[in-house]
């Protein structure tokens, strides 16, 4: 089974028609079980066991079965990595959404895939729609101040378990710390 980057909470496994489950059965006859991906797994259907103990059903009223892996619940995963839970603020969970959206974009400006600040503002205004009164991510950076969010950035990327796309953008960290703004 693929390894996912985050931890799995849970695994589904659907109930299908009995031809559907053979269809399935024919596709992993050649191939090792382990290496599947997690939608194969509703081709086990029946044959599927789980160790005793370890997982448990949840019936959601849906066509599928709901299983609670506990080997992989959030308290195993910060355990297993020394993290301790904490409350995290309103304000915070906007900071993390927004600005990885702003160092996403520092990094595509800085390799030339878009030329302005304002064009990656007006794609996420226009296609992903970005609260208009904010003006889009970039500009929303600007009002804040690029070297706070540079200083938020850093404070995430020096978290246990913080991937490497919390590391500032290049361009970003220039412009932070020369006092400059992407508009």
């Amino acid at each position: 089974m693929r390894e996912w980057p985050e931890v799995r909470l849970l695994r589904v496994i659907m109930r299908t028609n009995a031809a559907l489950r053979e269809h399935h059965r024919r596709l992993l006859e050649p191939q090792d079980v382990s290496m599947t991906d997690f939608d194969f797994l509703a081709a086990l259907g029946p044959r599927l066991t789980a160790p005793a103990g370890r997982l448990a059903r949840v019936d959601c009223g849906q066509p599928f079965d709901v299983f609670v892996d506990f080997a992989h619940t959030p308290e195993a995963f910060r355990k297993e990595r020394g993290i301790t839970a904490r409350k995290v603020s309103d304000d915070e969970v906007v900071e993390r959404c927004v600005f990885a959206l702003v160092n996403e974009g520092a990094r595509i400006l800085d390799e030339k895939i878009a030329a302005r600040a304002s064009d990656i503002d007006i794609v996420y205004l226009n296609g992903y729609g970005f609260p208009q009164h904010r003006g889009g991510p970039m500009l929303h950076a600007d009002i804040v101040g690029l070297p706070n969010v540079v200083r938020s950035l850093r404070r995430f990327a020096a978290e246990p378990g913080a991937g490497p796309w919390w590391q500032p953008a290049p361009l970003l960290a220039r412009l932070a710390d020369d006092g400059k703004t992407f508009n």
